[in-house]
Order: C-alpha cells, then sequence, then structure tokens
C-alpha cells in the first residue's frame, strides 16, 4: 500500500512539474508578434547584407570581364600590329626590288 500511494504522489508531482513547464514555455500573442518582428527584422539585415556582398561580387566579375576583354582586345590590337609590320616589311622590299630594277633598266636605256 505505501508503494501504490508514494507512486501516486510521484505521479501528481510529475504532472505539476509538467503544467509548470508548460506554463513557464507558453507565450502570449503579443510575444510570438515581438518575436517574430525581431526575427524579420534580423533576416532583412541580413537579407541586406548579402545583397550587399552579391553586388561587390558582380561588380568585381565585370570588372574581370573588361579587363580580360581589354587583354584580348590589346592581344588582337597585337597581333594585328605585328602582321601589319610584317605586311610593311614585305611591301618595302618589293618596292625596294622594284627601285632596283627601274634603276638598272634606266642604265640600261
Amino acid at each position: 500500500m505505501v508503494s501504490s500511494v508514494a507512486v501516486g504522489m510521484d505521479t501528481r508531482q510529475d504532472q505539476k512539474k509538467i503544467e509548470s513547464i508548460g506554463r513557464m514555455t507558453q507565450m502570449t500573442q503579443e510575444e510570438i508578434m515581438s518575436n517574430t518582428k525581431t526575427v524579420v527584422q534580423g533576416l532583412e539585415a541580413l537579407k541586406n547584407e548579402h545583397n550587399s556582398i552579391l553586388g561587390g561580387l558582380t561588380a568585381a566579375s565585370v570588372e574581370l570581364t573588361v579587363s580580360a576583354v581589354e587583354r584580348a582586345q590589346a592581344a588582337v590590337q597585337s597581333a594585328e600590329a605585328t602582321v601589319i609590320c610584317e605586311k610593311k616589311g614585305i611591301v618595302q622590299k618589293s618596292l625596294d626590288m622594284i627601285e632596283l630594277g627601274l634603276g638598272e633598266a634606266q642604265v640600261m636605256m
């Protein structure tokens, strides 16, 4: 009999503890709204920070792309300049040979 009375008391005490914990953790609607607003503000700040970081990364990516395009254009221009120099050299050599031929023709006349 003693054991059943002790078990009954333990059960009641456990139930009171659970009810007490439930009251402590139970939030009012105002507390829920207040906490939700706080979380929303934090998330908005985090969103703004991420957008700022993303904007910086996008700008850096564009700069790298522009820089790469400029380097490619410079390389193309350099290659074109090299080709033009080679063509000039060939034309100049041909012109020199023409002038030599004209000079020899005048001597023969």
